[in-house]
């Protein structure tokens, strides 16, 4: 993430507690990122590195930039 790290990290400890192998009961999302359905990512919850990966490359086809996932995330309680 570079510099927008802290953005990252601060996105991600609000959805999984920054916990990799995290799953959400009531939705079925998973990892650090959250995915939803977890199938769409394409590695194991025990590949951090993957699930970083595929998270950076959702919020950019998403949302463009950190900061509107984490503004989303402040309107809507999720991204």
């Amino acid at each position: 993430w570079g510099e927008e790290a802290p953005e990252a990290i601060e996105l991600y400890r609000r959805e999984s507690s920054l916990n990799p192998l995290a799953i959400n009961k009531n939705s079925g999302a998973c990892g650090l990122v959250q995915a939803l359905p977890c199938s769409k990512l394409p590695c194991k919850l025990e590949n951090t590195i993957c699930q970083i990966q595929w998270g950076k490359k959702y919020i950019q086809r998403r949302y463009k930039t950190i900061d509107n996932a984490l503004a989303f995330h402040d309107r809507w309680g999720w991204y």
